[in-house]
């Protein structure tokens, strides 16, 4: 059985089941989401479509998701299952700075996903100019840099 929220206030039956289905669907979620963007990053990078430039992007976005949810995971720790992990020095500062990154790559390679298959079709001349594994991994790169450059200010916050 979960443990029940703190006693200052008295939770209602519905309050109690909601915290009790997070308590259980929290690392479920988890788990299974990282199962599945493992198993997609293996696929996208480890079979013939790793010569295709949106197979990186969409392997991009299945990293970026994996570490979105494990970071996610790590803010839920300290509310339901009142492990203190975030309250020493640095380890906020890092859970916070990883997790604004992830979020930020994760919608910004769904971005470029769509500009590499936006050229691929409406521009078939520039598509073997343009939609290449090279520059797909440039614009990954260059993504990652970017975001560790803007979201580098939460670690000092």
């Amino acid at each position: 059985m979960p443990p029940r929220p703190p006693r200052f206030y008295r939770p209602s039956q519905f309050a109690l089941t909601l915290h009790n289905i997070n308590y259980y669907s929290y690392p479920i979620i988890v788990v299974l989401g990282s199962i599945g963007n493992i198993l997609a990053y293996l696929i996208f990078t480890k079979t013939r479509l790793k010569q295709v430039s949106s197979a990186r992007f969409l392997a991009a976005i299945a990293v970026t998701d994996t570490g979105f949810l494990w970071t996610f995971f790590l803010t839920v720790l300290q509310m339901y299952y009142r492990q203190n992990l975030l309250t020493y020095v640095g380890v906020c500062q890092l859970v916070m700075f990883l997790n604004c990154g992830f979020t930020f790559l994760s919608i910004w390679y769904m971005v470029a996903l769509v500009v590499d298959r936006f050229i691929a079709l409406y521009f078939p001349i520039l598509k073997p100019s343009m939609c290449t594994v090279f520059r797909a991994k440039l614009v990954i790169v260059g993504m990652g840099a970017l975001a560790v450059v803007c979201y580098s200010y939460i670690t000092y916050f």
